[in-house]
């Protein structure tokens, strides 16, 4: 029988190489999209990328008729394994691939009604309205298949492969991008960005099939052996989802949409490329939380109340950390990053970054919670929280927007979120019979604190360097890291932390030495 300190050293060890295998594959996806990013402004120009943005924010609410099955195929996946349950896992999957399809067909038919009604939603640029529209047709169809292609990732992410799913990103990243470099060098256009989605998508399936043998050979994905019996089962936990899902759509989708209604759509370029650096904090960070979710269903179904409480309080921290120690880097360096990446007529809205930012943090404040939540079946006040988060997102930008622009839509993301985090975390601590001060005093202190001297390093070193180059900016943006993991790892670090990363750090050196 496994003793506690053995299962506890497995579960830090699982959770730190699922993380880093997340952060790897994150890393490749932000890197090659921040590369991409300027050569498809370059050749299309800000009019046509600022009306893809707008498109795929659009076509991106379809994406909610997903309706929050892949986090139940999470669940139950890692569940019924547990339990040693194989048919019950592989009908569920079976089932779940049956709505998906359905679900798909209806998301295809949204992307045809928001066609037909783009001209009125929006301010599309005269003659420019047939373009629209193909695009959106075009990005409903790919979504349309994306949506069924989900049942790879969820049962990947169940199985708690986290490295075989990252490697299925970054070969669907490097797909996409070889075809759009393509498409665009033959002079498609923006037309071709969205045609190449397409079959992208599609090829995307065979590997993701192989990496699902792969994991377990037992495991079979098809429509055989779907059972209607089971679709209370999977609907019943994926509504309360389908809502958080809803509201992270008006949080993410509808900034754009609010600001080609009341400015030009050329406003919406400078905004994307503000979001896009402003939200690396939280899609770094959120890699921890992406293993969250089966561990916590696996706990809980073992009624393990002490390591649920320890895994909401230590990943609570770290991932805080994570996301202030690169919010401090981002806001602080937005300007100089920003005129480097894609011109020094885009530094003046270093503003949306900072406010991002910022969101990023306060997100990642009740994403673990959210997660632990979701794997006990207890996420119906997180559903509510995030469904009143969305909509006065939606109000408080329509109303900033007249008065301060893009950046008014950026702090109209902020608010909301900091006032879910108010209302979630209390709920949070009560389901896990947890302690507000414990959580203050474990979480956020230790993550929060070592921003003070990072963003003095950071602020010091720009204002006396004045970096002209990617290279100093870099050189910056690690002394800014290094001041905060050294006051962190120095003060706060607990000891099961240092024990990981000084076996990482030996690993790190053994490998170095065998190279």
């Amino acid at each position: 029988m496994e003793t506690p300190p053995a299962k506890d050293a497995q579960i830090r060890k699982h959770v730190f190489r699922s993380t880093a295998s997340n952060l790897i594959g994150q890393a490749v996806i932000l890197g090659v999209g921040f590369l991409l990013a300027p050569f498809v402004l370059r050749r299309i120009g800000a009019a046509d990328y600022g009306l893809w943005v707008l498109v795929s924010s659009l076509t991106g609410y379809a994406s909610v008729l997903e309706f929050g099955i892949s986090s139940a195929v999470i669940k139950y996946v890692a569940e019924y394994r547990v339990r040693g349950e194989r048919e019950q896992v592989r009908a569920f999957v079976a089932t779940s691939l049956s709505l998906y399809t359905a679900l798909g067909v209806l998301a295809v038919l949204f992307s045809l009604g928001v066609a037909l009604l783009l001209p009125h939603l929006i301010n599309v640029p005269p003659g420019e309205e047939g373009k629209a529209a193909r695009l959106v047709l075009l990005a409903g169809v790919a979504l349309g298949l994306s949506i069924p292609s989900t049942i790879v990732v969820g049962v990947l992410r169940g199985l708690q492969r986290f490295d075989l799913l990252n490697l299925l990103y970054v070969i669907n990243t490097l797909l996409s991008a070889g075809a759009t470099i393509a498409v665009l060098l033959l002079g498609w256009g923006v037309i071709g960005i969205a045609a190449v989605a397409i079959p992208v998508t599609i090829l995307t399936q065979i590997p993701g099939l192989w990496l699902v043998r792969r994991a377990d050979p037992e495991m079979r994905i098809g429509w055989r052996g779907a059972r209607r019996d089971l679709v209370p089962t999977v609907t019943g936990f994926s509504f309360k989802l389908f809502v958080t899902q809803v509201s992270r759509q008006l949080q993410k989708r509808t900034d754009e949409i609010v600001i080609a209604g009341a400015l030009p759509i050329a406003s919406v370029t400078p905004y994307s490329f503000g979001r896009r650096l402003g939200e690396i904090p939280n899609q770094l960070a959120n890699q921890l939380v992406r293993t969250l979710m089966p561990l916590a269903s696996g706990l809980h179904a073992e009624r393990d109340w002490a390591r649920l409480r320890g895994m909401y309080f230590a990943s609570t921290r770290v991932s805080i950390a994570i996301a202030a120690a690169l919010a401090a880097v981002v806001a602080v360096l937005a300007p100089s990053f920003l005129r480097l990446w894609v011109g020094p007529e885009y530094a003046q809205y270093w503003p949306v970054v900072a406010l991002i930012s910022l969101s990023s943090v306060a997100a990642l404040s009740i994403y673990p919670a959210g997660a632990i939540l979701q794997g006990m079946d207890r996420h119906k006040t997180q559903a509510i929280t995030s469904i009143l988060n969305g909509a006065l997102n939606l109000v408080l930008s329509l109303i900033l927007v007249r008065q301060l622009g893009i950046v008014g839509v950026a702090l109209g993301t902020l608010i909301p979120i900091a006032l879910e985090a108010a209302i979630l975390t209390p709920y949070t601590l009560r389901q896990l019979r947890a302690d507000w001060r414990v959580l203050l005093r474990d979480a956020w202190l230790p993550a929060l604190a070592p921003t003070v001297p990072a963003v003095a390093v950071l602020y010091a070193l720009q204002a006396s360097a004045q970096p002209s180059s990617f290279f100093a900016l870099g050189a910056i943006a690690a002394a800014g890291l290094a001041a905060y993991g050294l006051v962190y790892f120095v003060f706060r670090a607990t000891a099961g932390e240092r024990q990981v990363f000084q076996g990482f750090v030996m690993k790190a050196v053994a490998l170095a030495r065998g190279a």
